[in-house]
């Protein structure tokens, strides 16, 4: 699924052992969560590497280009320094995306987008936002992963639609990774949409992030 990240992934040393040395993880609340902050923890396992990671609740694509402002939660871990986070209420500004691209020029951009969409927007805005947000990503260079919403309870019936408009978005532009292939939101508990309300929820985010992060980390091997 990842063969084409893998020329991006290789060091200047030219091995095609070598790991990435920048990655750039952003993202709405799976990324603010467990989800995010468990596949933040693998990408740093990498030897050599630089990850930069920010979820914020409640984003689309267009939040990292306003630095839209929020108040449900969000989870930052800059290259360097302990990570920083706020639980639901807490408000935070969404980063700036051409702003990180242009300073950090990250090999790979993991982008973590799509359940926000399903909150009334029409399929050509979804549509537009999401290939602004992956034109943004690759501009400098970097390859781009898109990792699609989780499945959900609440949203379940916008999925599909969600999906299409991804692929019509991201185009040739990113690897596309369908998360509601290996994710499913119980019938009961929760709210329907996160994946942190219990034990149970909690491990499911974790499998989801090592699933991604060993679609990475294999490209390497």
């Amino acid at each position: 699924m990842l063969g084409r990240l893998l020329i991006a992934l290789i060091l200047l040393t030219g091995s095609a052992q070598a790991n990435p040395k920048k990655i750039l993880l952003i993202g709405d609340s799976h990324v603010a969560g467990p989800f995010g902050k468990t596949l933040d923890s693998l990408l740093r396992t990498l030897e050599g590497t630089r990850v930069e990671t920010y979820g914020v609740c409640g984003a689309i694509g267009s939040y990292f280009f306003d630095s839209t402002l929020t108040n449900c939660g969000y989870f930052y871990h800059q290259a360097e320094g302990d990570a920083t986070s706020g639980l639901r209420n807490t408000k935070a500004n969404a980063p700036n995306l051409p702003n990180l691209i242009a300073d950090d020029r990250p090999d790979l951009v993991i982008l973590e987008l799509g359940s926000n969409y399903a909150k009334g927007y029409t399929y050509d805005f979804i549509v537009n936002d999401m290939k602004t947000t992956a034109e943004a990503a690759v501009k400098s260079g970097a390859q781009c992963l898109w990792v699609n919403m989780p499945d959900t309870r609440k949203y379940r019936k916008n999925q599909k639609r969600i999906i299409e408009a991804t692929h019509d978005a991201i185009d040739s532009l990113c690897t596309f990774y369908d998360s509601t292939k290996v994710t499913r939101y119980p019938k009961y508990g929760g709210d329907g949409l996160h994946y942190e309300d219990n034990a149970s929820m909690v491990h499911q985010a974790e499998q989801w992030a090592h699933l991604v992060f060993n679609e990475v980390k294999n490209d390497l091997e």
